[in-house]
């Protein structure tokens, strides 16, 4: 488990490396949103920050501490342990195999030993900074929507009548807005940030409704087309084995049974592909609800799009790290096999026949087992796709019912009970609900 937290550690650093451009950019419009405010939004700015300084402080604290005594304390308490054929051990922070050289011989354990720590304080610092990033982009949009709230208000409050005066403050607040609007525009990116690349990796994600470029075309079409050929060249000399070559029906129904699954990935897949254009505008229904959301709205939107990444992030695990293992690390554990008539061979990751060539002989095994391999990573990704658009739309459903709620509530406890008041808002709680019926 520690080293699963270091892997996810290992990828956040990637990945905020890679966006480096796209973080320079996003620094550089908080500081101009900085030097730019009054001194009343400054204020607003400084009391979020504050917040987020004191939030990190005590992340830092917790993980630093707790963590650099995991890795120097703990080991060194142990001591030499004396094992019972009389060798003598001293405990590493994490316990490791090293091929070229022994790691209980000084000074390798010293040098071993420093380097590990070093390492999980990198690892500890890369956990602080993106949490730190993440709260400071947070706490930065609600002083933003504080400040809309403000300048709404003043709107509505302000004495001087006079046309340029009143164009020159709705322009303020229509610029104001559509800063605000792309950051919800990125929200939504950012609630999609597992759902995207799974689809992408099979050409399931929609293309925008505008003619999308050859080349994208092109690329999609291939990787539709990769998959389809990876997919049947797994299923179809698997069915051919099962039924054509085995004749004992337990191991038939044992070896039929993972290919089940397969089997419903590919109908899954191709319902999915039939369907795009349904697709399409639901995923364009649902980014509208987010860009016209007020602020408590996108806050529930974000609450349950979170529980639906989590979800999915568990079975991508689960599935990637379980399935993959079982199509490789265990074939290649058993090695070569020999049977009684003195036949040699080696497991496939799913046993399969081949009408036209022998699948034994190098390097026909070599090939077919890593497509094997490539068409099981295909068919894990079509499962977590489709479970990530099932739980992107059960829990975008269940944002909308949330809301509704929350307007039925408003109804009940509204102060003006004046017809027209409470006709506006009966219209648009029924409008609200005939979407969600829809």
């Amino acid at each position: 488990m520690p080293h699963v937290n270091a892997m996810c550690q290992l990828c956040k650093y990637t990945i905020l490396l890679r966006r480096s451009n796209e973080f320079r950019k996003l620094l550089d419009d908080l500081k101009e949103d900085w030097l730019n405010a009054t001194k009343e939004d400054q204020w607003i700015l400084r009391t979020r920050s504050s917040i987020g300084h004191r939030a990190m402080m005590a992340i830092a604290i917790l993980i630093y501490t707790g963590g650099v005594s995991l890795r120097t304390i703990i080991p060194l308490l142990k001591g030499k342990i004396v094992l019972p054929n009389n060798m003598t051990i001293r405990h590493l922070p994490c316990p490791g195999h090293f091929v070229f050289f022994n790691e209980q011989l000084t000074p390798n354990y010293e040098i071993i030993f420093v380097l590990q720590v070093v390492c999980g304080l990198v690892n500890y610092t890369t956990l602080c900074g993106t949490i730190g990033v993440c709260t400071m982009l947070c706490l930065h949009m609600c002083s933003m929507l504080r400040i809309l709230a403000n300048k709404m208000i003043e709107l509505s409050n302000q004495s001087n009548t006079d046309e340029k005066a009143l164009q020159q403050k709705i322009i303020d607040i229509v610029e104001h807005q559509i800063k605000i609007k792309r950051n919800a525009e990125e929200d939504l990116k950012h609630s999609m940030r597992l759902l995207y690349p799974l689809l992408k990796i099979v050409g399931a994600w929609p293309d925008p409704v505008d003619p999308a470029p050859v080349s994208s075309t092109i690329l999609k079409w291939g990787m539709i087309s990769i998959s389809y050929f990876l997919q049947l060249l797994l299923l179809i000399p698997s069915f051919m084995y099962i039924f054509g070559k085995e004749t004992n029906s337990r191991k038939q129904v044992k070896l039929l049974m993972p290919h089940i699954n397969g089997l419903s990935q590919l109908i899954k897949y191709t319902i999915l592909l039939r369907r795009m254009k349904e697709f399409r505008e639901t995923m364009e229904e649902i980014r509208n609800d987010w860009l016209t959301a007020t602020d408590e709205n996108r806050r529930i939107f974000r609450e349950n799009a979170k529980v639906g990444y989590k979800v999915v992030l568990g079975i991508a695990i689960i599935m990637y790290a379980g399935g993959l293992c079982n199509r490789t690390v265990m074939p290649l554990s058993k090695g070569r096999i020999v049977l009684p008539n003195n036949v040699t061979i080696r497991l496939l990751s799913s046993q399969s026949y081949f009408i036209f060539f022998d699948v034994q002989r190098t390097p026909n095994y070599e090939i077919i087992f890593t497509l094997q391999v490539l068409g099981g990573f295909i068919i894990y990704t079509i499962l977590c796709g489709t479970m990530g658009v099932s739980s992107l739309l059960c829990m975008h459903m269940c944002s909308l019912l949330r809301i509704l709620a929350n307007m039925m509530s408003e109804l009940s406890e509204q102060f003006d009970v004046s017809e027209n008041a409470v006709q506006k808002k009966i219209a648009s709680i029924v409008e609200y609900r005939t979407k969600i019926k829809k």
